[in-house]
């Protein structure tokens, strides 16, 4: 398919890592908070997808699967940075404002238009 570094969604999914990691950095001990691990391992997993996908794949359709369980590893994410606001830190909502909800647009409008490229032309009819 393509080099998954010329990917604008793989820059900002890589983005979202760091974004992360540097919450995980100033959350109270792993112990209080058992989702630090749980969220390490969602966030790398968005990256993760999108590169196989762009290597591995051999046609949009298997594109596109592998854009979907990034979609769904963000909403993972976004589901457990909520409990954190929950639980009362406010760094969780800007990462969600500024970075998560941006990539979950961009990697929806791209397994849109991959699909819509797989769809048959219509014949007009005249």
């Amino acid at each position: 398919m393509t080099n998954h570094k010329d990917l604008d969604i793989w820059k900002l999914s890589i983005r979202l890592v760091i974004a992360v990691y540097k919450l995980a950095d100033i959350l109270p001990p792993p112990d209080q908070y058992e989702l630090t691990g749980k969220i390490k391992d969602a966030v790398t997993e968005i990256p993760f997808n999108i590169a196989l996908g762009a290597k591995q794949a051999t046609d949009r359709k298997q594109y596109i699967r592998y854009l979907e369980i990034s979609s769904g590893y963000l909403y993972v994410l976004e589901q457990q940075l909520m409990i954190l606001i929950e639980l009362g830190l406010k760094t969780p909502q800007t990462i969600i404002d500024e970075e998560l909800t941006e990539l979950k647009l961009r990697i929806y409008n791209l397994r849109r238009s991959i699909k819509y490229d797989l769809l048959p032309e219509r014949k007009v009819i005249n």
